[in-house]
């Protein structure tokens, strides 16, 4: 008889940062083009970015924490996505 090996489900720290990262971005971009609604959603676009190189420089100065351009990437799609969704969506609602 032939043993199966069970499929298993492996979710590393790794994984839930980059998802973190992602996560934490789109929602704060969201929400600040959300509160700014009288800013240009582009100038909010760099508002974060630039929100996102400063959070990975101030790290340099934290022992505990490690300054990474993969990080950076990563937070910047997250913006992109949200910064995109927010246009699509406001020129939907505008479309009506």
């Amino acid at each position: 008889k032939q043993i199966q090996k069970k499929r298993t489900f492996n979710i590393s720290i790794s994984n839930i940062k980059k998802v973190g990262h992602f996560g934490l971005f789109a929602m704060l971009t969201i929400a600040l083009c959300q509160t700014l609604l009288q800013t240009k959603p582009i100038r909010v676009f760099y508002i974060m970015l630039l929100f996102a190189m400063t959070t990975e420089i101030a790290q340099l100065n934290i022992n505990s924490r490690v300054t990474s351009i993969h990080d950076f990437g990563i937070d910047f799609i997250g913006i992109l996505f949200a910064f995109l969704f927010y246009l699509a969506i406001r020129r939907f609602r505008l479309s009506k």
